[in-house]
């Protein structure tokens, strides 16, 4: 590989040539992906807040006749999940709805977060 190979793997994002395998960029790897699962803990804890928070918010909904969905509601939480993540932030808000909606065995799948879709475009 030359020099301007090289170069061209930096541009790309890619880790300079002398830190591939190295000793160092693993321990700096394990090291980030430690503070990761932290953070993941942090957000479960976070999301298992919501969820309980948001069946209160449905039962009362619901105890006072109203629908234990509110369309209009959802799309505001998706417009501040994608204001405050870009493009993507629609597709963790879906997920986010979807967990908190209650439903234990809720499939897994594209087809699922499609469908809750709906009506939005």
């Amino acid at each position: 590989m030359g020099s301007s190979d090289r170069g061209r793997t930096r541009e790309r994002g890619g880790p300079p040539p002398e830190a591939v395998g190295s000793g160092t960029a693993e321990a700096q790897i394990s090291a980030l992906r430690l503070r990761i699962d932290e953070l993941d803990t942090v957000v479960i804890g976070l999301l298992q807040q919501r969820a309980r928070l948001s069946a209160e918010v449905q039962r009362t909904r619901v105890a006072d006749q109203g629908s234990s969905l509110a369309p209009d509601r959802e799309q505001a939480v998706r417009r501040h999940f994608q204001s405050g993540l870009g493009a993507r932030g629609e597709d963790v808000a879906d997920a986010v709805l979807l967990l908190c909606r209650g439903l234990p065995n809720a499939p897994r799948t594209s087809d699922t977060v499609s469908s809750v879709r709906r009506g939005r475009k």
